[in-house]
């Protein structure tokens, strides 16, 4: 036997009995976006979830403000300024992220009601996972989850936001370092 096993174990239980409890499911819901229309996104979102059988049972989907059918007059100015609005009016042939589209303002409507629902959640403990239905999970999403929460609790135990996930075009990647 290795002379370093029993110090391992040692160790282990150690942060086990300082460590805070792992709750049996941190996530109090996930909220799905998605547009009515994209019935095929939803399901393969749900689908991934299935290995997830804790996730799933908490998916609500959001209905997604779409910015095809979206009347511009109606979008309050709180959600859009006016030159946001006029940007969305005009054709493009392509965009990059760096405009205002109808569909990027009725993603930005989506967003703000949604967060204001939660912010009217009196339960400080209550998680929400807010995902778009294209979004995709890594293999141990629960565990580096919950990894993830006790590094942002160290960090600052009055967090409230954390971003995860990334986009392409605009994330660099860098490997991690252990604690």
């Amino acid at each position: 036997m290795s002379p370093l096993r029993p110090l391992l174990q040692r160790a282990r239980e150690l942060r086990d009995r300082t460590a805070p409890a792992k709750r049996p499911n941190e996530i109090h819901r996930v909220l799905l976006f998605s547009l009515a229309r994209q019935a095929v996104r939803r399901r393969q979102f749900l689908e991934q979830l299935q290995r997830f059988p804790e996730l799933l049972s908490r998916v609500e989907w959001v209905k997604a403000i779409d910015g095809a059918s979206l009347d511009l007059a109606e979008v309050p100015e709180d959600i859009v300024e006016p030159q946001g609005i006029e940007d969305a009016q005009r054709a493009r042939t392509k965009v990059l992220g760096f405009v205002l589209t109808k569909g990027a303002i009725g993603l930005a409507w989506t967003w703000f009601d949604t967060l204001d629902a939660v912010l009217r959640d009196q339960d400080p403990s209550h998680v929400y996972l807010i995902c778009e239905d294209d979004a995709r999970f890594c293999p141990n999403f629960v565990d580096d989850f919950h990894e993830l929460r006790l590094r942002a609790e160290r960090h600052d135990p009055l967090w409230e936001v954390l971003h995860i996930g990334y986009h392409v075009a605009s994330t660099e990647i860098m490997l991690g370092r252990p604690g």
